[in-house]
Order: structure tokens, then sequence, then C-alpha cells
């Protein structure tokens, strides 16, 4: 903008511009001078400066379960990593694996230890953020899954008894390496039963196998 109170004509890096222009071509130094028409009766007829812009600088926001802070959980847990940028686009990736379309969702996550990174893309009018880190660690479930009777052994013919589990995961139930249901009333008569339970899912849980026997 020039004050000038006679004819003039400003120039953004040699190309003539108007007065009040707004200037919106990213970042950049401009040169900007100024050059005044009649040149015989005033003796300031001339004028140049420098302006600088800048790239900016993003804000990165991150959270693993709406804090800003490493998270610890038992299996089965969801976890929720959400990011955010006002400027740039947004990186984020799980043990290297891009998870953008995750972000802000609850996603379950077997037994383990999950780097979660963040960070921001720039361009020319935009810095780039670097790495920021949030860790995850999942452990195993200890819940016991076990196998118990509704009597106890021994027992005497003609006497049956219910064999039956708490596991609340998928698992197995034998009778002497039979499969059989939960809550099975056995009357097969004397004798000595082995009774196992098994888990199906044997990276998530601490307890995998119990025995128990009954006569």
């Amino acid at each position: 903008m020039a004050n000038c109170t006679t004819p003039f004509t400003i120039y953004r890096n040699g190309t003539s511009i108007g007065n009040n222009s707004v200037v919106n071509s990213g970042v950049s130094s401009y040169n900007f001078s100024f050059l005044r028409t009649d040149t015989q009766n005033y003796s300031y007829i001339y004028n140049e400066s420098e302006f600088r812009v800048n790239q900016v600088t993003p804000t990165l926001t991150k959270y693993l379960n709406q804090a800003d802070s490493n998270f610890n959980g038992i299996y089965p847990i969801g976890v929720n990593a959400s990011g955010h940028t006002n400027f740039g686009t947004l990186v984020m990736t799980r043990n290297s694996t891009n998870i953008i379309s995750q972000n802000n969702v609850n996603t379950s996550l077997a037994a383990g230890y999950y780097d979660f990174t963040f960070s921001v893309t720039g361009n020319t009018n935009i810095s780039n953020v670097a790495d920021q880190h949030l860790y995850a660690t999942i452990n195993r479930n200890e819940t016991i899954c076990g196998v118990y009777f509704n009597a106890t052994s021994p027992i005497t013919y003609p006497a049956t008894f219910i064999v039956y589990t708490n596991c609340t995961s998928v698992y197995t139930l034998y009778r002497n390496g039979t499969t059989i249901n939960n809550a099975t009333t056995i009357n097969a008569g004397a004798g000595y039963y082995n009774l196992t339970v098994q888990r199906t899912d044997t990276a998530n849980y601490t307890y995998i196998t119990t025995v128990n026997s009954l006569q």
C-alpha cells in the first residue's frame, strides 16, 4: 500500500500491481517498489521494500483412547487412535502400517506392543511435522478357563455328575479325549474320568488348558 498523493506505480518483483493489492502467492520473498510518475516536481520519487512470507507450522494433536499418553489394557479391549492437524496432511501408522482410515475408530487389537506414529506432511507453504509416538500395550487375559463338576469325587454308581466350564472365549471340552458339550451329564458308569477344557485362542490368554478328574 502506498500513501502517495500523486500518480504512481507499485511493482511486485518487477510486475505492476494495484494499490492495496492482496498478495496470496505463498511462501517467498517479495520485492515491492514504488515509482512516482512526476519525477520533475518531487524529490521523493522511488522507494522499495522486501517482504518475506514464511511456511506455516501445523499444530498436531494425538490421542490414544482420548488421552495424549501411552495406553495399557487387557485383551479384549478396543484402542482408539486419533490425530488432527490444522494444516497439511495427517499421517498415522501403527507398527509402520498406515491406519489413517481408522482415525478415531475403536479397533480391537490382539495382545502385543504397538507403536502409533503421528506426523504431518506439508508442502511449499506448510512445514512438515516430524514423527511423534504413542505406545499401547495389550496384555494377555489371565481369566481362568476352568473345568468343574456339580459333585465331589469320588461318587458311587449309579450316581451321575455334570461337567461344565466357565470359559468366556471359544473352547473345546473333552471327556477322556472325546469332545463333549458344556454342562454335559456324565452317566457312563463306574470309572475314572479325565475332563479337559482347552481354549481355541492361545495368543491372547494365559490360561489355555485346564484338566480335572473324577471317579
